[in-house]
């Protein structure tokens, strides 16, 4: 029963869903299915999850996504931006081996070639992104691992990695 009550609450958010909170929304599901334990719950509770996933990555420029977005305390530089949309751009691609490891081990096997690289891609990504180099971001002043670290903390938002 309690399940059912938390799949209730993830069609209030797909209804509520727009493009000015697809982002809280996408936080607020996902965060709800990862507690959700009954199998036949959890699978009505992937295809809401899936909708709203569907329809976030639709998000184009006008879309504000967030109620409150994170915004730096400054302007950007132009490299600074670029570094952003290049962040950007890898989350997005580690998200894709996310949502198809599960894909192809549907359609293929557990541990077929299609399944091995996405998981492959995941464990690329998680290392360069937030595990190598901890030593040597140490000696030059960084307070965390990896590569996100060395264009976040210059601008200020190293915090968006300590939940992590």
């Amino acid at each position: 029963m309690f399940d059912a009550s938390h799949l209730t609450d993830l069609s209030k958010i797909l209804g509520s869903l727009s493009k000015d909170n697809v982002g809280d929304a996408m936080i607020r599901a996902s965060a709800i299915r990862s507690i959700i334990v009954d199998p036949i719950i959890k699978e009505k509770a992937d295809q809401t999850l899936d909708t709203i996933r569907s329809f976030a990555r639709r998000a184009d420029i006008d879309w504000k996504v967030f109620e409150t977005p994170i915004v730096p305390e400054f302007t950007l530089k132009e490299t600074q931006a670029w570094q952003v949309i290049a962040i950007v751009g890898t989350l997005v691609e580690l998200n894709y081996c996310f949502e198809r490891v599960e894909e192809a081990s549907i359609f293929t096997f557990e541990n077929s070639a299609p399944v091995r690289f996405y998981v492959n891609g995941i464990f690329h990504y998680l290392a360069s992104l937030f595990l190598l180099d901890g030593k040597d971001n140490k000696k030059k002043g960084f307070i965390y691992p990896g590569t996100l670290i060395k264009a976040l903390q210059p601008m200020g938002l190293e915090g968006l990695l300590e939940p992590l």
